[in-house]
């Protein structure tokens, strides 16, 4: 196979920087998703600045630097590890410019506003499942301040009608805004993805522990939360032995002559439905009769 272009493999560099230090493949998904929209956060940050320049709205252009540093910042902080603090900054940037632009200017041409909408669902995607309540009150912030300023500007026909201003800036911020949403929803769905791998990955784990520790059918009846009784068995034989001498030169014959043993002993268990307890060093356990008559 060829190897990858330059392009893509520096791309693919840049959204798995700080992966390697998650704990699970739903945390570096949540890396991966910082990452992404931190990216694509200063491709828009500055590819808006010479439209806001050429129109003389240096009120943006402001803040449209203040949001790039922040952008650097989070990804910066993120390629370190720094999951938290990374998820934190991203999700208050968007808010805190677009508020910044509220209070310092009129009207905020564009529709730059309208970025708060998908704003609301990043603190969702991005903060560890452990901190629920800081995502759920970012998210609410976010949405209040896109409230608050529509309530605010409702009355004020000039203002809406400046969110559909034509000209270039204008089909930028929009085309920006759909090209967010949509990221937010793949991302969204790679997340889910990920959290049931580490569900399946977990269920597997905790199924062949049940099945060490207990027999097949005890260990259903615990995997579907039945109460498990005491039961009294009549009639039941344990069969102990110990192989005391194996007819083979060195050790790793010896393990490999005693693992053939032991797995033609695991066949006659199951061909007779006979319970394998355990098996430790040289010496082999099993019981009939237990927990099936």
């Amino acid at each position: 196979a060829r190897p990858p272009r330059a392009g893509p493999r520096l791309l693919w560099r840049l959204l798995l920087a700080g992966a390697e230090f998650a704990h699970s493949a739903a945390d570096a998904q949540r890396v991966q998703i910082v990452n992404a929209i931190t990216l694509v956060a200063i491709a828009i940050t500055v590819a808006l600045q010479p439209f806001n320049a050429a129109l003389g709205d240096y009120t943006a252009v402001y803040n449209g630097t203040a949001a790039t540093l922040a952008f650097l910042l989070t990804y910066w902080l993120s390629a370190r590890g720094k999951a938290w603090p990374a998820a934190l900054l991203l999700s208050l940037a968007t808010p805190l410019t677009i508020l910044a632009q509220i209070f310092l200017d009129a009207a905020v041409r564009g529709g730059s506003q309208l970025f708060l909408l998908p704003a609301a669902l990043i603190p969702c995607l991005v903060f560890p499942s452990a901190a629920t309540r800081a995502a759920v009150a970012i998210s609410l912030l976010t949405a209040l301040v896109l409230i608050g300023d529509v309530m605010t500007r409702h009355g004020r026909e000039e203002v809406l009608a400046s969110f559909a201003e034509p000209g270039a800036r204008t089909e930028l911020i929009h085309a920006s805004i759909a090209a967010v949403a949509c990221l937010l929803g793949f991302l969204a769905w790679r997340l889910l993805r990920a959290a049931e791998h580490d569900v399946e990955r977990e269920q597997r784990r905790s199924e062949a522990i049940l099945l060490d520790l207990f027999p097949r059918s005890i260990a259903r009846r615990l995997q579907r939360h039945e109460r498990i009784r005491p039961q009294r068995h009549g009639d039941a034989s344990v069969l102990f032995c110990r192989v005391v001498r194996l007819d083979a030169d060195g050790p790793a014959r010896r393990l490999r002559a005693l693992s053939a043993l032991f797995a033609a002993f695991d066949d006659i268990c199951a061909r007779h439905g006979v319970e394998k307890l355990k098996n430790f060093g040289t010496s082999y356990m099993v019981a009939s009769g237990v927990p099936r008559a």
